[in-house]
């Protein structure tokens, strides 16, 4: 089998910027030669801005690799002692950007869960400045409601994201995705300003620097272009018996062109400065996920694959040619009785039988309603009829009882995937998202076999969209149903770290030789976009 289909590819601030961006899962894949189809002649509009922006990105690299030879002027560059570091330190004795931060370097069992490093407070004054970029280049709070920037991130994170290690795939995240995985109700949670002094807008600019969220937030050009981003979306996560406000840490994405100029620790550092709450509380904890060992992970899990399209599949070079793949990978048409799509009437039944299923886990998301609203409704006004591929990015269904009562929901997400070369060709991966049953209290025999009763309804539902695979991981109880709903196993692992708070290993839902893990399961109730 082979799949290059990136899944969540969310590393951070790793050592080496180049492996930030390799896939958190693949199968295995067997590299196809393709004949490059001649690409459409751009208009003289798009053909400047694209080449003022390639300009721009090649003068800050060159810039950045003339300071690295002279190391009194690295502390107010855009990087930190210069060049890609690997594994702990940097071969010359100096350490990486992980071995200064607050997560485990081991794990003793001896130490009491609780904050590596203790959060000072700031007061209403106390707000550290961001530190000094090139000349040109500048911070920039991005205000993603406003299209213009939305936009702009939009074409960043298409050209310069995640890709697998052929270069063959590329996540393809859009505006829709955007705006459903960023404005999260628990995202406003801080509404001050990044800076004491926000910076004027120039006339070239089409950025704002002092509005909108400011944990969304970029390096902009002189031309006013985004070259990085990174975002944190605050909310509450518990872990084991304490309950967090963590920043999520996602969207990691730097211009191919400046890549390996240690410009993610610098990011990390603007995120941490950002989360400070002059006057009030401070995020003092973090949670992020990598395809990389970072430092020690809190938990490792495994991305598998259900094929839905096998032929497209193979074609695309998703998977490797199989005898009989599209037999065997064909969907039972199965439907659950009772069961629907999920709607407004539906919000407050659906968020306490998943707050009770979640306590099953030894970290987990704490949700309130506005937030079960958001993630699984999304625009409510979608519907299966017809939109299949539109702006819709969220499904989420629920099972009704004869007696009025919500036994179980399951919810899934698309994020599609670009065939790099094709010409506009797209891989439509769904991502199996968050779900639960009121058989999770009915022993593990029979909430296995009514998981597998979910997971058919879903195939086939996701059939009938018109999906080509279906994404998961081993974590929540997936481990109960992906060998029988014949998932194939990724040869990547997704590490799950907790930023400044100790607390022992959380098990994957793999063995240590990276196996289902069907007997331990998974104590990781917390799927990371």
């Amino acid at each position: 089998m082979a799949a290059n289909l990136p899944g969540d590819l969310s590393a951070v601030g790793a050592s080496d910027v180049e492996r930030i961006i390799e896939p958190a899962s693949a199968v295995t894949a067997k590299k196809k030669q393709k004949k490059k189809k001649p690409k459409k002649k751009a208009t003289v509009g798009t053909e400047a801005e694209a080449s003022l922006e390639i300009s721009e990105a090649i003068n800050a690299s060159a810039a950045l690799e003339k300071l690295k030879l002279d190391q009194t002027n690295i502390s107010d560059s855009l990087i930190t002692n210069g060049g890609p570091r690997n594994g702990n330190g940097n071969g010359n004795g100096k350490p990486t950007f992980w071995d200064t931060q607050p997560v485990p370097k081991d794990y003793d069992s001896s130490l009491p869960d609780g904050p590596i490093r203790p959060r000072p407070k700031l007061g209403p004054d106390e707000l550290p400045p961001a530190e000094k970029l090139l000349d040109g280049f500048e911070w920039a709070t991005l205000d993603l409601r406003e299209p213009v920037q939305l936009s702009s991130l939009t074409s960043l994170l298409q050209s310069h994201y995640v890709s697998d290690p052929h270069s063959t795939f590329r996540l393809h995240y859009t505006s829709a995705f955007l705006r459903w995985a960023l404005f999260a109700p628990s995202s406003t949670v801080l509404t001050h300003p990044p800076s004491s002094s926000p910076a004027s807008i120039n006339s070239t600019s089409t950025l704002s620097r002092n509005e909108g969220n400011p944990l969304h937030f970029s390096v902009l050009s002189p031309s006013g272009k985004p070259l990085a981003f990174l975002s944190g979306t605050p909310h509450l996560l518990r872990v084991r018996t304490a309950t967090l406000l963590t920043c999520s840490i996602d969207f990691l994405c730097i211009h191919s062109r400046l890549r390996l100029k240690r410009l993610a620790p610098v990011l990390m550092r603007e995120l941490k400065r950002r989360c400070a709450y002059p006057g009030g509380e401070s995020i003092g904890a973090g949670v992020y996920s990598a395809g990389v060992e970072l430092s020690p992970p809190l938990a490792s899990c495994r991305y598998y694959h259900r094929p839905l399209k096998w032929e497209k599949l193979q074609k695309v070079g998703f998977v490797d040619w199989e005898m009989n793949g599209e037999r065997k990978y064909r969907v039972a048409n199965i439907s659950l009785p009772r069961c629907r799509e999920m709607q407004e009437k539906d919000v407050e039944a659906v968020t306490s039988l998943f707050s009770r299923y979640l306590e099953r886990f030894e970290m987990a998301p704490i949700m309130n309603s506005d937030e079960v609203r958001h993630w699984f409704l999304g625009d409510s006004s979608n519907s299966d009829d017809g939109r299949k591929f539109g702006d819709r990015i969220v499904w989420a269904y629920v099972v009704e009882s004869p007696e009025g009562k919500i036994t179980d929901f399951y919810s899934f997400y698309k994020l599609e995937s670009s065939v790099i070369g094709s010409g506009g060709e797209m891989v439509n991966a769904a991502y199996w998202f968050y779900y639960a049953s009121e058989a999770a209290w009915e022993g593990k025999e029979n909430f296995g076999a009514r998981l597998n009763e979910i997971m058919q309804d879903a195939l086939g539902r996701m059939k009938k969209l018109g999906f080509d695979v279906l994404n998961a991981l081993t974590l929540m109880d997936n481990t109960l149903f992906l060998k029988q709903q014949k998932f194939i196993p990724g040869d990547g692992l997704l590490h799950y770290y907790l930023y400044n708070w100790r607390t022992a290993p959380i098990q994957g839902g793999i063995t240590t030789e990276g196996e289902l893990d069907t007997e331990g399961g998974s104590g990781i109730g917390l799927v990371m976009l």
